[in-house]
C-alpha cells in the first residue's frame, strides 16, 4: 500500500496518507454519502486520475476465499443489527464481496443521512464496533473497514 499511496500523492493527489501499521488506509463518508481521504474526496476528478494510473500498486495477495467473505458479512451484519437496536434505526445492512480479481474485500455499510456526530452514533459505534474486529472509528486495516461507517476500501488481504 505504501507504494500504492506515493503514487496517488506524485499522480495529483498530494495529501495521499500513507497506510496505517495494519496496512490500510480510511475512508471516511460524510452524513451526505461523500467519501474522503484525508480530506480528498474520492470522486475528484485528481483523485479518479491518480486511482487508475496507481491501480497496479495495490498489493496482490492470495485470492479471498468464500470462508473469508462469509465471516466478514457475518460481523458486518452482526455490526449493523447492534448499530440499530442502539439508536441508529436506519443503519442499512453492509454489503461485502471480494474486491477486484478476486482479492481483497470491498465493503459498504452506513447510511447517507446517518449522523455519524450524533450521541446515539458515537455510542453505538463504540458498543457495536468489535463485531469488525475493533470499534469502528478506530485504525483500520484495510480489508475490511475504513474509518466510521466504512464504504469501501481494497486491500491485498
Amino acid at each position: 500500500m505504501l507504494a500504492m499511496a506515493k503514487c496517488m500523492r506524485a499522480n495529483g493527489v498530494p495529501n495521499f496518507p500513507d497506510p496505517s501499521d495494519g496496512g490500510g488506509i480510511q475512508v471516511n463518508q460524510s452524513p451526505n454519502g461523500s467519501m474522503t481521504v484525508n480530506g480528498v474526496a474520492v470522486n475528484a476528478p485528481a483523485f479518479q486520475h491518480a486511482t487508475g494510473k496507481c491501480q497496479s500498486k495495490l498489493p496482490q495477495g492470495s485470492p479471498t476465499s468464500a470462508a473469508q467473505i462469509a465471516k466478514i458479512r457475518s460481523g458486518a451484519l452482526k455490526m449493523a443489527n447492534c448499530m440499530r437496536s442502539h439508536g441508529v434505526t436506519n443503519f442499512q445492512d453492509p454489503v461485502v464481496k471480494a474486491g477486484p480479481g478476486g482479492r481483497g474485500i470491498e465493503m459498504s455499510a452506513g447510511s447517507p443521512g446517518v449522523d455519524q456526530q450524533s450521541p446515539a452514533f458515537e455510542k453505538a459505534q463504540q458498543i457495536c464496533g468489535s463485531f469488525m474486529g475493533r470499534p469502528i472509528g478506530s485504525a483500520t486495516s484495510g480489508t475490511h473497514s475504513a474509518g466510521r461507517t466504512p464504504k469501501s476500501t481494497v486491500s491485498g488481504a
